[in-house]
C-alpha cells in the first residue's frame, strides 16, 4: 500500500481514480480519498490465485482458491442512481472450493 500511496503523491494526474496491484497474497483495498461527488483515491490488490488451506474443526483440512474480481466501469457503462459523473469499481472476494482430478 505504501506504493500506492507514493504514486498518489508523485503528481499522478488527478482523473486517475484507482491504483490496482496484484499477486502479493493478499488482497484487500483503501481508499485515500473521497469526495462528495464520488470521486476517490483507492488502492485496490486483488492479491493473487492462490491455495487456501484452513485446519477443519474436527479433523483434517479443508482447501480452496481464494479469488479477487475487480470490475472497473467508465463513467457511460454505470449510470443508474449514481452521483456524479466517475468511473466506478466492484470488487468481489470469495473462494472456489473444487477438488481436480490428476
Amino acid at each position: 500500500m505504501k506504493g500506492a500511496e507514493q504514486e498518489w503523491k508523485s503528481g499522478l494526474s488527478p482523473e486517475f481514480q484507482y491504483i490496482v496491484y496484484g499477486h502479493t497474497h493478499e488482497h484487500k483495498y483503501s481508499c485515500f480519498e473521497g469526495e462528495v461527488d464520488g470521486k476517490v483515491k483507492m488502492y485496490i490488490n486483488t492479491g493473487t490465485y492462490l491455495p487456501l488451506i484452513q485446519g477443519a474443526r474436527q479433523e483434517g483440512f479443508s482447501s480452496a482458491h481464494q479469488m479477487t474480481i475487480a470490475l472497473f466501469y467508465r463513467p457511460d457503462e454505470d449510470m443508474r442512481d449514481k452521483l456524479g459523473d466517475t468511473p466506478t469499481v466492484d470488487i468481489w472476494y470469495g473462494i472456489k472450493r473444487k477438488t481436480y482430478k490428476v
